[in-house]
């Protein structure tokens, strides 16, 4: 967990880039990271570098500013035939030569964003998938890019809407075939840890596991730590249930 801190890469480079630090934060080797509340300005390659080479990792990035980085703001590119799966929301990436780039092995999850003032808003290479959940500003930038896929509350994709109408001249063919699409089935909630995070944080990832937030208790402690914390959920960490599942947590306060 890396919360409220600021990271700045200072200093000057020749052009066309004028910024010394490489990376803010480079995810090399991990199974999960959760980034909240950090601001990162002034590198030179990328704000948050997910490259795991030993392992799959789940990065959760929220309530964070990234800005001013030559590279990309976040750039998800596993090696050895991993996955990275990263959820960004409730963040704002600017001035980034791409916003977010999902490579080979990568899945992005948005949410909340705003990406702007960047080369490239989005944008994916080989396999990588971005996913919206289409409450995203992405405005302003010289290409903007789109996701792979807009989905609902759920992660769930949503389909275009098949037309009824008729075209103007229907001319029948000698033989007419046709072709059912099925609606690919809802993901399951597989139900993530939220013990130790904030209220607004456990939110952001029940929807990117295809959860959501049930009732929320409130229960007074004498350890500031755990105030607007979740100290206990009722669904256990990896159970399994229909997709848009309730988890009912209960949160620390004064």
């Amino acid at each position: 967990m890396l919360r409220g801190i600021s990271f700045d890469g200072l200093g000057s480079v020749a052009e066309p880039c004028p910024n010394s630090g490489l990376d803010a934060i480079r995810i090399q080797q991990a199974h999960t990271v959760d980034i909240e509340n950090a601001a990162i300005n002034h590198f030179h390659n990328n704000g948050v570098d997910v490259i795991p080479g030993e392992s799959n990792v789940s990065v959760l990035i929220d309530g964070s500013d990234i800005r001013n980085t030559c590279g990309a703001g976040v750039n998800v590119a596993p090696t050895g035939g991993h996955t990275a799966n990263v959820t960004i929301g409730n963040s704002t990436i600017s001035n980034a030569g791409t916003g977010v780039l999902a490579a080979e092995g990568a899945t992005a999850w948005l949410t909340g964003d705003t990406i702007t003032a960047n080369t490239t808003g989005i944008q994916t290479t080989g396999t990588g998938v971005i996913n919206s959940f289409g409450d995203n500003q992405i405005y302003g930038n010289a290409t903007n890019g789109a996701a792979t896929h807009d989905v609902d509350q759920y992660g769930a994709a949503i389909l275009p809407p098949v037309s009824t109408s008729p075209p103007a001249t229907v001319t029948p063919p000698a033989t007419t075939t046709t072709t059912a699409t099925a609606t690919p089935p809802a993901p399951s909630c597989v139900v993530p840890k939220l013990t130790g995070l904030k209220l607004s944080t456990a939110r952001t990832r029940l929807t990117a596991a295809h959860c959501k937030l049930g009732k929320v208790t409130r229960r007074k402690t004498k350890q500031r730590n755990k105030i607007g914390v979740v100290v206990s959920q009722k669904q256990k960490a990896g159970s399994k249930l229909a997709n848009g599942a309730s988890v009912n947590v209960t949160v620390g306060k004064r």
